[in-house]
């Protein structure tokens, strides 16, 4: 995969997180303080400029990364900002530098975001937390 596929990727991901904006908050409003929807699109928005922005750019895969990890802990958003910044931090650090990555390079940076996420969170799967989605995506 190019960076630039990559990059497409991301910035597809983080559009399906902004538009769920609203299903996100209602489902907090249950629980919490309504903040989540808001919360996930901040951070979706932030992933994606920085991705964005690397369009062109000098600077690879991980670069491009780090960019996102730094965009997000810029931002304000409770605990949801550092969970995201460890996670996007843990990806660069197994990330190539250069413009393409395959599979079993993929599963590399899934696997060392797990591992930085894990041992912050130590969540597990059916704990209704972004581990429920990011274990399995990382096995």
């Amino acid at each position: 995969m190019t960076k630039r596929e990559f990059q497409d990727r991301l910035k597809n991901a983080c559009a399906a997180v902004a538009a769920a904006e609203a299903e996100l908050t209602e489902i907090d409003s249950k629980f919490g303080d309504a903040d989540h929807g808001l919360t996930m699109s901040k951070i979706a928005k932030a992933i994606s400029a920085a991705a964005g922005e690397s369009e062109g750019a000098e600077g690879g895969i991980q670069s491009m990364l780090d960019d996102a990890a730094t965009a997000v802990m810029a931002l304000n958003g409770g605990s949801a900002v550092p969970l995201w910044n460890t996670w996007l931090d843990g990806m660069q650090e197994e990330a190539p530098e250069g413009d393409e990555i395959d599979v079993a390079g993929i599963k590399a940076i899934f696997a060392r975001a797990f591992t930085e996420l894990d041992d912050m969170s130590g969540a597990k799967v059916g704990d209704k937390t972004m581990m429920d989605a990011l274990i399995p995506a990382s096995q």
